[in-house]
């Protein structure tokens, strides 16, 4: 905020009138009999804005709220606020000629006539600091006088000063203007508002509005003499408004807002030392003690001087001791009665307790014993009273009168009071700040019941009169400007017959204004009557309250007795939590709960007739049903009647003045209920006071008409919105149900002895969807049978009258039309053709059997991770594929929610294709990964002018298996010793997760173990693929089986490890003859799928290759050499596993390859390999390893 304004409301809405002659207050005036009521202590708050960037972005309700908060936890005793109003800004433009003398800075001057016209149409309230009240001469009891503020110091006169303008004066702006240094006089100047007309004398403001200087609007030209100054305003401007946007008021320092107490320092001031350290040491009584060789009389001697000086040491001690405990003397938050304090002597280098005929912790007991007479409990009480009594006078306090009150009191335990006098004084002082500073303070109405629930004065008088809620003395305090009538109250003429009144019988002409009430149990402990009917306590407790009540106010004291006070303490209880429900609705903090502030006015006119305040009347706007009825003939009504009072009679009345029926109110909703009906009759319903006989006709006149009535409400119950974005749905929206779901249909406020079923309308004629269900006048459920296509549903009633009526039956159809959406079919037959098991880079077909005609069809794929299949088939929802000869393959299914959802890895494959009543085949693209299809299954709906589409998942899947791939980069690594290979043979770039089983005929037995390549977890690559971490999913694996020898690198990480591919498999074969031909077998890991390769291997001869010389000696080279290449061979030699030099084709002559120099670890291999080679690549290795020299 930058300003705010707390004005009373001089005439209060709605405004009361008070009628003498029949003591009551009501609405209407009837003049010359009735005089207005002006009610006091009601307020309205106005808030001007600040312009700051940090408030841009919040809302006027929202500064509303915060204020009211701050407010409300603020607001003075028997004080109302009536409306809190942030006001909108009125922008006011200013147009002057200003003249200046000789002046430096021309802008500053601009700057600083801008920044005056700002503030004098805009005051801000300034801050002071303590320092600077301090340094302005202002006495600190002056300073400090008012509430603790966050900012500083308010300074009353300056706010004095700041009072709301109703209009701008030309004369105030020119003094405005020529109190800036510089300027010498103000040629010409006019004010408007809003870019209005200017005024040239003064402008008006608008009431409901803040004046805000229109910056950009206001031009000021500065002349001097003849000539206009040339500057840059727009400049100026903008630095004006960042700085107005950028002011924050920041919350003030302590010592900015108060005096910092030093911080002290402990003295020590129990600390003693003995005056036996001060004697010489030839005495034998210091640390030293006496020589061993003293004899026992000098030693007796010795201790009793130090029994004889200890007398003296005990003096000091516990002076000492009394000093060191000042602050628990003065502490009133001490429980210890004790006001004498000791210590004991205790110093071991004296060896002290070698005198003392007892242990030190029973001398510790004797010495307090001695300082505490504790046999006088009087003087402990009487003490602890003198040092309170002092405390309290510091601050102008005293409980002298209430002490002789309660010692004078009959009182069979005058010690009790005593104790009592002295915790009493003890709380006073603990809550003082609040009592002291809070006296004029209401109750926070916006807080849940607690402490803030309770005024300042409330907790003074309790504190002063020793009050305590759990010794069964809750007092009440009640404002009664807060029990004022609300604009609810008042019905405007010509509604009743007569107007009825506020209250009657009331106590004054103003039971209201600046007036509050005290209420205290007379019938508990010591408070209650006693038999000569003369209690001096509640006298004494009365004058209290009229002296501590602030003078401006009236205070009323009761005493209720055990019948009244339950009755009170539950209306008082019910009224205040209304009543901060009710302010927090009416400041948006929570939801409309209670629109017509019902629950308040029914909990206020309770205390009002508690109080003895006046007489009042049943509340009339009662909400009464739909204040129209139908039932069927012969059947009776029952009329609700909500939130009815306690403590009413509510009477049902026809035509007549008699009551056809009764009921008392609960506080919830009551049923009235009718005679049989014949005929439509208007009823009326009279409330009664039970407690003051006073009564009044509700305002509802409920109507009930004979026949059936076809206005009942009804919705379908368990189908979800077809558009989900509505946030208020009516009982006519659409509505969606899955398939084959059957219907469920509730009907409000059935009629009794009338059937209900649902139908729906085809071509004119009606289609029963359910059976009959007969009304109970309470809500019914209507089951209807199996929907499978869109409908809307309709509700026939009748009404069948026994034969001996000779009535015909009755019968129609309620008004509501139901509109039901039904979902695509979802238990559809789905299959995949040609078979579930197709080979590698196939096409396959997804056929859909009996699909629909308005839905379209879609397919959604997912490849099959490891992690996805399953080898215990006890688990539910799986899917299955044959292969043949093989076990089934088992997978698990994808979720299937009620309604379409995006599942994870899944993408759509395709295009929707719309159903054709039949079989529909959607086609698959090539695969080369088991798959799992998903099929989705939509439906559009029309609802008003749009479409809604509405999706589901089929409930059957649909599993597809790839075999291997028949052409796989596949490549074959032998080792040769002369003609053969040495037993092992390396494959390499086999499809992951497949086995390859090689032969030396196709059909023939596997030559060694079957190579498996390993596979990747696709979905989550950090997991890899092992064996068998969980026994029901991932890879299993029963047969023998040839894998990766490692990494090619050692991995430090779990994700290096996940992302470093193994060495190729490496199979022990035995060894193979050159010229052999290999077939290959690839087998799928998990589906035991299995494809021949098309291709096949071929072990060639390799030429004789050496190393020249045989044998050299390390740091030397060598030379290797190719005996007679073959032409279409590639030679590559290796050291290491790392190339020496190029590659070299085969040209039938020696190829020689020279290296670098060796040592005795060096190998070379020759890898030879036939570039262009139609089958499967083999790549043939032979080593070189050249040998040491023979030693001589």
């Amino acid at each position: 905020m930058n300003n705010a304004w707390i004005d009373e409301v001089a005439e209060p809405r709605p405004t009361l009138h008070f009628q003498d002659d029949k003591r009551e207050l009501g609405f209407l005036a009837d003049l010359p009999y009735t005089s207005a009521v002006h009610r006091k202590g009601i307020v309205r708050v106005v808030i001007e804005r600040a312009e700051r960037a940090d408030l841009a972005d919040r809302s006027d309700l929202e500064i509303q709220r915060d204020v009211a908060r701050r407010l409300f936890a603020c607001r003075p005793l028997c004080t109302d606020f009536d409306d809190i109003q942030v006001l909108t800004g009125q922008l006011i433009q200013v147009r002057a000629e200003v003249e200046i003398g000789t002046v430096d800075d021309a802008e500053g001057v601009l700057s600083a006539i801008y920044q005056a016209l700002s503030e004098h149409v805009s005051p801000s309230v300034r801050f002071s600091t303590l320092a600077e009240l301090l340094a302005a001469g202002k006495p600190a009891d002056e300073i400090f006088d008012g509430p603790a503020l966050d900012h500083g110091f308010l300074d009353s006169g300056a706010l004095e000063a700041l009072r709301r303008r109703d209009a701008i004066h030309i004369s105030d702006l020119i003094r405005e203007i020529m109190s800036i240094p510089g300027v010498r006089a103000v040629r010409s100047i006019a004010v408007s508002a809003d870019g209005g007309s200017p005024e040239p004398w003064s402008l008006s403001l608008d009431a409901n509005r803040t004046p805000r200087l229109d910056l950009q609007g206001t031009s000021i030209v500065l002349m001097k003499g003849r000539l206009a100054a040339r500057l840059d305003t727009s400049r100026i401007l903008d630095a004006l408004i960042a700085r107005r946007a950028q002011a924050v008021r920041r919350q003030r320092s302590p010592g900015h807002r108060d005096f910092v107490l030093p911080v002290g320092r402990d003295r020590s001031v129990a600390r003693y030392r003995s005056i036996q350290h001060q004697f010489p040491a030839i005495y034998g009584i210091g640390p030293a003690g006496l020589p061993d060789s003293a004899p026992e009389r000098r030693r007796a001697q010795a201790k009793q001087l130090k029994a004889y000086l200890l007398f003296f040491d005990q003096l000091l001690a516990s002076y000492f001791a009394q000093l060191s405990c000042t602050g628990s003397l003065f502490s009133f938050h001490e429980p210890d009665p004790r006001t004498y304090f000791t210590q004991m002597v205790d110093d071991d280098a004296l060896g002290l307790s070698d005198i003392r005929i007892v242990d030190d912790a029973t001398h510790r007991e004797h010495l307090q014993d001695i300082a505490e007479d504790k046999a006088s409990a009087a003087t402990l009480s009487s003490r602890k009273n003198r040092f309170l009594n002092h405390l309290m006078a510091r601050f102008a306090e005293q409980f002298t009168d209430y002490s002789l009150a309660l010692l004078g009191a009959a009182s069979r335990e005058p010690r009790a009071d005593r104790d009592r006098i002295v915790a009493d004084k003890q709380a006073f002082l603990q809550h003082y700040p609040r009592i002291s500073s809070a006296r004029g303070t209401g109750a926070d109405l916006l807080s849940p019941a607690g402490e803030a629930d309770v005024s300042g004065l409330q907790e003074r008088i309790q504190r002063r009169l020793g009050l305590s809620a759990e010794a069964g003395e809750r007092t009440f305090l009640i404002e009664h400007v807060l029990l004022t009538p609300m604009s609810q109250d008042h019905i405007p003429p010509g509604r009743l017959d007569r107007q009825i009144p506020v209250l009657t019988d009331v106590v004054s002409r103003d039971p209201y204004s600046l007036q509050l009430s005290i209420v205290f149990p007379a019938w508990r402990g010591r408070l209650r009557q006693g038999a000569d009917g003369v209690h001096d306590l509640r006298a004494f407790f009365e004058h209290t309250v009229r002296e501590e009540t602030p003078a401006h106010l009236t205070p009323f004291v009761h005493w209720l007795d055990e019948t009244k006070w339950p009755l009170f303490e539950s209306a008082y209880e019910q009224w205040r939590d209304a009543h901060q429900h009710h302010r927090a609705m009416k400041l948006g903090l929570e939801p409309v709960s209670d629109p017509g502030s019902l629950r308040v006015r029914d909990a206020r006119d309770r205390l009002i007739d508690l109080l003895g305040l006046g007489q009042t009347y049943p509340l009339r706007d009662l909400p009464v049903g739909d204040d129209r009825f139908t039932v069927p003939l012969d059947q009776t009504a029952r009329i609700p009647i909500e939130r009815s009072q306690r403590g009413v009679i509510y009477e049902l009345r026809g035509d007549g003045d008699g009551a056809l029926v009764t009921a008392e109110g609960t506080g919830e909703t009551i049923f009235l209920q009718t005679p049989p009906m014949r005929v439509d009759t208007t009823f009326r319903i009279l409330a009664r006071k039970l407690a003051t006989t006073r009564e009044a006709y509700l305002l509802a006149q409920p109507a009930v008409k004979v026949g059936l009535d076809v206005n009942l409400r009804a919705r379908i119950v368990n189908a979800e919105l077809l558009d989900p974005s509505v946030k208020t749905a009516t009982d006519q929206a659409a509505r969606i149900l899955a398939w084959g779901a059957s219907v469920r249909v509730q009907i409000d406020h059935s009629q009794e002895g009338v059937d209900y079923h649902l139908l729906q309308i085809v071509g004119g004629a009606e289609r029963r969807l359910s059976d009959d269900v007969r009304g109970n006048l309470g809500d019914i459920v209507l089951s209807g049978e199996p929907v499978h296509e869109d409908l809307e549903l309709r509700i026939r009633a009748t009404k069948q009258f026994d034969p001996s009526e000779h009535r015909e039956t009755q019968t129609d159809l309620l008004e509501i039309a139901l509109p039901l959406e039904v979902q695509a079919r979802a238990d559809l037959a789905v299959a995949v053709e040609p078979s579930s098991v197709i080979d590698f880079d196939a096409e396959a077909t997804v056929r859909i059997d009996s699909t629909q005609v308005d839905a379209t069809y879609s397919l959604y794929l997912r490849t099959v991770s490891d992690r996805d299949f399953v080898f215990d088939t006890a688990v539910a929802g799986l899917l299955a594929a044959d292969v043949d000869g093989e076990p089934r393959v088992h997978v698990v299914r994808p979720p299937q929610p009620p309604i379409w959802e995006e599942l994870d890895g899944f993408r759509p494959v395709g295009t929707p294709v719309s159903g054709n009543g039949g079989a529909l085949r959607l086609p698959l693209s090539p695969l080369r990964d088991d798959a799992v299809i998903l099929i989705r299954a939509q439906k559009e709906h029309r609802q008003d002018a749009a479409i809604i589409a509405s999706s589901v998942q089929l409930a059957q899947a649909a599993l597809i298996l790839v075999r291997p791939d028949p052409r796989p980069a596949v490549e074959v690594s032998v080792v040769m010793d002369g003609g053969r290979t040495d037993g092992t043979l390396e494959i390499t770039g086999g499809q992951a997760g497949v086995f390859y089983e090689v032969r030396r005929d196709p059909d023939g037995p596997p030559l060694g173990l079957p190579a498996y390549f390993h596979k990747t977890d696709e979905r989550d690559a950090a997991a890899n693929k092992g064996i068998g971490a969980d026994p029901s999913y991932g890879l299993q694996i029963n047969l023998d089986l040839a894998i990766s020898r490692g990494t090619q690198w050692t991995a430090t990480t779990p994700a290096e490890l996940a992302a470093t591919p193994p060495l190729p498999p490496l199979l022990a074969t035995e060894p193979l003859d050159a010229g052999t031909t290999l077939y290959f077998r690839a087998i799928k890991a998990h589906t035991r799928a299995t494809a021949r390769l098309s291709r096949t291997a071929r072990i060639e001869q390799v030429p004789q290759i050496a190393a020249v010389p045989a044998a050299v000696r390390s740091g030397s080279a060598v030379t290797v050499v190719v005996r007679a290449s073959v032409v279409g061979d590639r030679y590559q030699l290796t050291q290491d596993g790392q190339p020496v030099g190029p590659a070299r084709d085969g040209d039938g002559g020696a190829l020689v390859f020279s290296t670098a120099p060796v040592s005795p670890s060096t190998r070379f291999q020759m890898l030879v390999t036939h570039p262009g080679e139609p089958g499967i690549p083999v790549r043939r290795a032979v080593r070189v390893n050249p040998a040491p020299p023979t030693p001589r």
